[in-house]
Formats: structure tokens, C-alpha cells, sequence
């Protein structure tokens, strides 16, 4: 296992061993990190990587872009967000991102876009959401961010479900919406679910205090 960082400020496809610090793609096991400063700049990925360990997006400026369709994109450990991931914000989805570890969001993650035509789906085994989340699905299929575990009985951070969306946990409620949260479920195909009941807000039965924004 190392540690594997991007090369510069200058986007580039994953793939391109070039464009990482050490001049080779990182490999399976290491822990990779995407932060240097600078302009804006976008780290794609459009084929199978790697089951890496870890993965910091470090830096506001800094962007990955994963269109994979019907890849399965591992990591073992957690990812920890300060910028933006965007998994099929264009394009006909299909693309999936599994985490071993827990979801740390402090930026922005976008997963799907209103043409997806098959599901954009994250799976993490826990969430810390400080930032943004969108999630922004077809009119058939949906962008899915899954939790395996239990949902905050506090929310925190934003959450904006358009289209067909799914924000799932393994089970619980949030109960409360903190002053700093924001809760948007934008139609009747959208939900904040548990995973014995999708089709419902069932991790929302529960909320009878509401500080921030709900929709």
C-alpha cells in the first residue's frame, strides 16, 4: 500500500499514469489523494480502477468525474470530500461507487442527472454530511445514494432529491432538522427511505423538529 497524489492543478483521466505525482496509476490497497490548489480542474474516470483503500478530494477546486456505466468502482475505505464527485452528471447513468467505509462530505456530491435512463447509485457504510448532496434522477430510474447503516437521527448539511431519487438507510429516523440542515424531497417519486420500506419517507416519520429548511 502508498500514498498516491494527483500530479497538478490540470485535469487529466485517472487512467493517465502521467498525470499522478509518482507517474503511475494508483493500485489496488493505497490510499489516493486529490488536493492540490490551484485552478479548477476535473479528475475523470470512464473505466474500472483499481479497489483502492481510501479517497481525499482535498481541495474546493478540485473535481471527480466518474461516467462508468455499468462499472462497479470500489473502495475499500472511506471518501472524504472537500470538492465536488460527480458520479453520471451527464450522460444515461448506470455507473455505481462502493464504499467499505464511510461517506465524509463537506463539498458537493451530485450523483445522476434528469436523462439517466438506468440507476446512478453510491453505497456507503456510513455518512457525514457537512456540504451538498443532489441527487437527480430520471423519470424511470433513479440516483441512489444508499447508507448500510443507520440514519442521523440529526440531519445536517443539504440534501436536494429531485426526479426519481433515494436517499436509503438501513434503518432509523431522522428526527430532527438542525439549524444548518436543509432537506428537499421535490416530488412524489423522490424519498428519504428505509431499506424494509423504499417506495415511502419512512426515515422520516419520525421528524418533528424542524431548525433548518424542509421541503
Amino acid at each position: 500500500m502508498a500514498t498516491v497524489s494527483w500530479g497538478g492543478a490540470v485535469s487529466g483521466n485517472w487512467a493517465t499514469g502521467s498525470d499522478w505525482g509518482g507517474g503511475s496509476v494508483p493500485q489496488a490497497g493505497d490510499s489516493v489523494y486529490i488536493d492540490v490548489t490551484g485552478s479548477p480542474y476535473t479528475v475523470t474516470i470512464t473505466a474500472q480502477i483499481a479497489a483502492i483503500n481510501s479517497l481525499t478530494i482535498g481541495d474546493p477546486s478540485a473535481t471527480l468525474d466518474l461516467i462508468d456505466p455499468g462499472v462497479t468502482q470500489s473502495i475499500t475505505g472511506s471518501l472524504s470530500n472537500s470538492g465536488i464527485v460527480e458520479i453520471d452528471n451527464t450522460g444515461a447513468g448506470g455507473s455505481v461507487m462502493s464504499l467499505g467505509g464511510n461517506l465524509i462530505n463537506s463539498g458537493t456530491l451530485d450523483i445522476g442527472n434528469s436523462g439517466i435512463t438506468a440507476s446512478s447509485t453510491l453505497v456507503a457504510a456510513g455518512l457525514s454530511n457537512t456540504g451538498v448532496i443532489n441527487l437527480a434522477g430520471g423519470s424511470s430510474a433513479a440516483a441512489v445514494l444508499d447508507v448500510t447503516t443507520a440514519a442521523p437521527t440529526t440531519w445536517t448539511g443539504t440534501a436536494d432529491l429531485t426526479g426519481h431519487a433515494l436517499l436509503e438507510f438501513a434503518g432509523g429516523e431522522i428526527n430532527t432538522i438542525a439549524s444548518t440542515g436543509s432537506l428537499v424531497v421535490g416530488n412524489a417519486a423522490a424519498f428519504v427511505a428505509d431499506a424494509g420500506s423504499l417506495t415511502s419517507d419512512s426515515a422520516l416519520t419520525g421528524l418533528s423538529d424542524v431548525a433548518g429548511d424542509f421541503e
